[in-house]
């Protein structure tokens, strides 16, 4: 039979470390913020900080394609009048041409930015899909003039047929990316990744 005064070490044994176990559960989850509020799983954590060169970086490539992008108003009438009135060869290949001046226009933009080594792989992914929408316009100007189409459907059909929709979404899709890089961190630009 245990003595009471073996019990009550043990009690006391039991009770600290109970007692251990909340502090330390306590420790685990945080003491709280300034607000004395706890953070809890899915509380957003502190927004990202841009350095002075990836700001630089991300205001300079939003210059660079607002310039570029101003191209685009011109360029969807052109295509609008292309292929309205039937088949026009002269006018397809001419149109196939400011596109592909476009996407160069934007690749050259964005080649010649230095970008920190903290966004360099975000850099390469835009540049890589600026390279390929420059081989798909080279593609669709060769195919336009080969059989220019006679209306806006088959200019459509011809687009998807070589697989536009994928390859402008790449760049949209690594556009969105710094984007949203930037965005998290507060800075006020808009790279107009959907254009």
């Amino acid at each position: 039979m245990t003595s009471p005064s073996t019990w009550t070490v043990k009690t006391k044994l039991l009770l600290a470390l109970a007692l251990c176990q909340t502090l330390a559960l306590l420790t685990a989850l945080g003491c709280g913020d300034d607000d004395g509020n706890t953070p809890g799983p899915g509380d957003p954590t502190e927004a990202p900080v841009l350095s002075d060169d990836e700001t630089e970086y991300m205001q300079a490539l939003a210059t660079e394609l607002a310039t570029v992008n101003e191209q685009l108003e011109n360029l969807d009438q052109f295509r609008s009048d292309a292929f309205s009135a039937g088949a026009n060869p002269s006018s397809a290949v001419s149109y196939g041409a400011a596109y592909v001046a476009y996407e160069t226009a934007r690749r050259d933009g964005i080649i010649a930015l230095t970008s920190p080594d903290s966004l360099s792989t975000l850099h390469a992914a835009l540049l890589a899909s600026a390279e390929d929408n420059v081989a798909f316009a080279n593609t669709q100007q060769q195919r336009l003039g080969e059989s220019p189409p006679a209306t806006e459907q088959q200019y459509q059909s011809l687009f998807f047929e070589l697989d536009g929709s994928t390859i402008t979404q790449r760049f949209r899709d690594a556009c969105g990316d710094l984007q949203a890089r930037a965005s998290a961190a507060g800075l006020d630009v808009d790279l107009a990744c959907l254009r």
